[in-house]
């Protein structure tokens, strides 16, 4: 077979895989998911660690499969951190999608010396968060969170 069929078929099943990996990852609800229904849903984590939050001094449970972290306390996921999708890389799809909700934009301090310019659009009626580097115009992470 040509090589170039091989090569739309593999694309097919990686687009198909982070389609499906997306699927599973909306199933899990922040604030309302325990830990024990996202595993079920995802497959054992790859990686788990604790780690104290800043602010409250609460601990959490981080789980990890790679570019996607659960962070649970008292066995309820919390947040989802996670990579982008290819559509979601720029912030202009995140304020088109959102410019009906109230939404805030901040710089981050503390980070210029990682070569980063780091800025967080936050739209807290949707419970979501997103880490945006001004230099490479991408969005590093998505956070989804339970709305209080």
């Amino acid at each position: 077979m040509p090589k170039t069929y091989w090569a739309s078929a593999l694309l097919l099943s990686l687009s198909l895989t982070g389609c499906s990996r997306q699927f599973q990852l909306s199933q899990v609800e922040p604030g309302q998911t325990d830990v024990f229904t996202a595993v079920k849903i995802l497959g054992d984590p790859e990686k788990s660690d604790v780690a104290t939050e800043a602010g409250n001094g609460q601990s959490s449970k981080l789980y990890s499969w790679g570019d996607i972290t659960l962070q649970a306390r008292n066995d309820i996921i919390r947040a989802i951190h996670r990579s982008p999708a290819e559509h979601e890389r720029s912030l202009q799809f995140w304020r088109q999608r959102y410019k009906d909700k109230a939404s805030s934009l901040k710089k981050l301090d503390g980070e210029s010396n990682t070569g980063e310019e780091l800025w967080q659009f936050n739209i807290p009626s949707k419970g979501i968060s997103i880490i945006y580097d001004e230099r490479s115009d991408h969005v590093l992470r998505v956070v989804r969170y339970e709305i209080p």
